[in-house]
């Protein structure tokens, strides 16, 4: 789907960068609460990953990573965003931070971010537990670093962790949403306007530019009349809401695909690389961030792989 229009990137005025974001996070449809929690998370990112971090990463990746594009107006990511910057501040001064939070910063692919993300969880989960953790580092010499280890009381725990990516018709359809969730994000922030309700689901390119000329007429007729617009369009209910309104939010559509035979084999081949690289016997267990599956659903599944010595 061509990013046109209103898009990141559409103007220098619209480049990704902290202060975009942050003023994003400043509209008046966000309550105080939460806005404090946006800016604080993006500050402390910022501070790790460096003032052009979001440009660097937008140029070779072609989009800003969802947690920060989304965070101020998407529930999910919003809670990803607080989760990363929390991860960082918990585990600062733990061995092995640096070199996770300098190859994903120079490493600007969805895969790195992930994996380092997947890091940081298990090393702050063990943490909480009362383990010592570290990333990135050998065990008694053996082997290569393992992501994450973990100690207490003589007990001695080797993490590998695995981010398993989605198949090409998944990604294809999260970039959709991504685009058309930042467009209609850009409406409410230019306008003040607040944006609920179902998109319903994925559409063509003509027809998302007129639910997109839909929604940007009823933003500014309920800022100009203060009183909430109605929006239909190709299965799509949504709601413009006037200024200073904060009970709203705006879903996407629900993808199908039969990406769990694909992930079934990809466990089964990083359960096989583990358990050779460990020494001796070793236990080993997956699980995933993603829910229980249903039949035909896409999912979106972040995987860890944890091993000790037997």
């Amino acid at each position: 789907m061509p990013q046109q229009g209103i898009s990141l990137g559409a103007g220098d005025d619209l480049r990704p960068t902290w202060d975009l974001y942050r003023e994003m996070a400043n509209s008046p449809n966000i309550r105080p609460a939460r806005r404090d929690a946006v800016l604080w998370a993006l500050g402390e990112l910022e501070r790790r990953m460096g003032s052009d971090w979001l440009e660097r990463y937008w140029e070779s990746a072609g989009h800003v990573p969802a947690e920060v594009n989304l965070g101020s107006g998407h529930v999910g990511a919003f809670g990803n965003l607080l989760d990363l910057a929390l991860r960082y501040d918990v585990l600062d001064g733990v061995p092995g931070i640096g070199r996770v939070q300098r190859e994903m910063r120079k490493d600007l692919r969805d895969e790195r971010r992930r994996h380092s993300a997947l890091q940081l969880e298990v090393a702050a989960l063990g943490t909480r537990a009362g383990f010592a953790a570290a990333l990135e580092v050998r065990s008694a010499g053996r082997g290569g670093p393992s992501d994450v280890i973990m100690r207490q009381n003589g007990q001695l725990l080797q993490v590998e962790t695995f981010a398993i990516m989605r198949d090409k018709r998944s990604q294809e359809a999260a970039r959709y949403w991504d685009w058309l969730m930042a467009q209609i994000r850009a409406i409410g922030w230019t306008s003040g306007a607040g944006i609920s309700g179902d998109l319903g689901e994925r559409l063509g390119q003509a027809a998302s530019a007129e639910l997109l000329r839909l929604i940007e007429a009823a933003a500014q007729a309920a800022v100009a009349s203060g009183v909430e617009q109605p929006v239909e369009f190709r299965g799509a209910r949504l709601r413009a809401l006037p200024p200073g309104s904060t009970d709203y939010q705006l879903r996407g559509g629900v993808e199908e695909g039969q990406g769990w035979r694909r992930i079934e084999a990809k466990l089964i081949q990083k359960a096989r690389q583990a358990s050779s690289a460990g020494a001796g016997g070793c236990g080993l267990t997956f699980w995933t961030a993603c829910g229980s599956p249903r039949r035909g659903r896409a999912p979106v599944c972040e995987s860890r792989s944890t091993r000790s010595p037997a």
